[in-house]
C-alpha cells in the first residue's frame, strides 16, 4: 500500500462494519470528500436520538480498534505523533490535517484524517464552541489547563493594553509550557490573534483585526511603511499590499477603497497628522496637528530660548514637508514672531501678559 494512500487504508477498516455503520461513519466524519454532519443531522436521517448515533459511533471506533492495525497504520500515528509533539501538543484541526497532508498526500481528505487520529487514544478532539477553534491535543494534557493558559495570556494582554510577541508574553505569564504549546493555545483561542508581524493581540484590538480603511491604513503605516506618506500612495498600498489578503471577499473589498474615502479618513482620525503636500504621519511619532506656524510657535515655546533662522527651519522640517522659503515665509509673520537684536527669532511677547501667561497662550 502506497505510504499517501490512506483513503484505501480507510476503506480496509470500516469494510466489516455493517452498511447501516459504515454510512453513519462516513457521514460523522464526512468521509470520501463528504462533508462531516452533526450527530442530530444524521440522528434525524436515521430516525433516531444524537445520543444513539453518538453510541454507534463509539462502538464502531471500538470495534475497528480491537483489528489487527496494518503497518501503515501505525507509520501513521507515529507521523502524526511527531508533528503533535512538535506543535507543543495543541494543534487546531485544519492546521494538523495540513501538516499530515505534506506527508501523505494532498489528495487526502480532512474527514479520513480526523477518522483515522480518533482510532488512537493518544490524541483527544476538542469539537470546538464559542471561545475556542475546534482542535487536537495529547490525551495526557488537560483540557482545563489548556483553557486556564489562554485565559491568562488574554488577562496579560489586557492589562498591557498593546500587541506582545511570544517572547513577551511567555516572561509575563512565566507560564513552564514550551513556546509552540503557549503559540498554539494562542491560534486556537478566538479571542486572540495576531497580526503579521509576530505579535499577539485581543483579536477585538484594530491594531490586530483592522476591518476599516483608517485602522488598516494606521496598521500599514506603524508596522510596514513607517514614514510619512501620501494619501494617494497609502491608498495604493491597502488595495494592493498583501498583508491584508485573506480571503476573496476581503480582497474585493479593499479593490474599492478610494482615494477620497482614505482622505477623509485621515482627516478626521487624530492618529494622523498631515504634514504638508497630502502627506500623512502618525501622531505617535511625535508630529503635531496645526499650520507651520503653529509648529515654529511651539518649537520656539519649547526652546525657552531665541533660535537661528536656520535652527528654526530644521526643526520645522522635522515635523513638516516644507520648503524653505515656506517656513521663511511663516516666519515673517509679526503679529507671532520677533527678531532679537542678535538676529534671532523668539515669540512675540504680547502687551500686558507676563511669561507665563504666553506660554499658556502659545502651547
Amino acid at each position: 500500500m502506497a505510504k499517501n494512500n490512506l483513503t484505501t487504508l480507510t476503506e480496509g477498516l470500516i469494510k466489516e462494519l455493517s452498511s447501516r455503520d459504515q454510512s453513519i461513519i462516513k457521514k460523522r466524519f464526512g468521509l470520501f470528500d463528504k462533508k462531516p454532519m452533526t450527530f442530530n443531522a444524521i440522528g434525524q436521517e436515521f430516525k433516531v436520538t444524537r445520543e444513539r448515533i453518538r453510541q454507534i459511533q463509539e462502538e464502531c471506533l471500538k470495534n475497528i480498534r480491537s483489528q489487527k492495525m496494518p503497518a501503515v497504520y501505525r507509520d501513521f500515528i507515529n507521523d502524526a505523533k511527531k508533528v503533535l509533539k512538535q506543535n507543543g501538543g495543541v494543534l487546531e484541526d485544519t492546521v494538523f490535517a495540513k501538516s499530515l497532508k505534506n506527508i501523505y498526500g494532498q489528495e487526502t481528505s480532512d474527514g479520513v484524517i480526523n477518522f483515522l487520529l480518533s482510532l488512537n487514544e493518544s490524541f483527544y478532539f476538542f469539537s470546538g464552541n464559542n471561545f475556542f477553534k475546534p482542535f487536537w491535543y495529547f490525551a495526557n494534557l488537560n483540557l482545563n489547563d489548556i483553557k486556564h493558559l489562554a485565559e491568562t495570556i488574554e488577562s496579560a494582554l489586557k492589562k498591557n493594553q498593546s500587541p506582545m510577541t511570544l517572547k513577551e508574553i511567555e516572561k509575563t505569564i512565566n507560564n513552564k509550557n514550551n513556546s509552540k504549546h503557549i503559540q498554539n493555545v494562542m491560534h486556537i483561542y478566538k479571542k486572540i490573534g495576531a497580526n503579521p508581524f509576530g505579535q499577539f493581540g485581543l483579536i477585538s484590538w484594530s491594531i490586530i483585526n483592522p476591518l476599516n480603511a483608517r485602522d488598516k491604513a494606521y496598521f500599514l503605516m506603524k508596522y510596514y511603511l513607517k514614514k510619512p506618506v501620501h494619501f494617494k500612495a497609502l491608498t495604493h498600498e491597502l488595495k494592493e499590499n498583501d498583508v491584508f489578503v485573506t480571503n476573496q471577499a476581503v480582497n474585493k473589498q479593499r479593490k474599492e477603497v478610494s482615494v477620497q474615502t482614505v482622505h477623509n479618513e485621515l482627516i478626521k482620525d487624530p492618529r494622523f497628522v498631515l504634514v504638508g503636500h497630502g502627506h500623512y504621519a502618525l501622531t505617535e511619532w511625535g508630529y503635531k496637528p496645526g499650520v507651520i506656524q503653529d509648529v515654529i510657535a511651539t518649537i520656539l515655546q519649547t526652546s525657552n530660548k531665541p533660535l537661528t533662522e536656520e535652527e528654526i527651519i530644521a526643526k520645522v522640517k522635522l515635523q513638516r514637508m516644507a520648503k524653505d522659503n515656506t517656513i521663511k515665509f511663516n516666519l515673517r509673520n509679526d503679529r507671532l514672531f520677533e527678531k532679537t537684536t542678535d538676529g534671532r527669532y523668539q515669540l512675540k511677547a504680547m502687551p500686558g501678559i507676563n511669561d507665563n501667561d504666553q506660554k499658556i497662550l502659545s502651547a
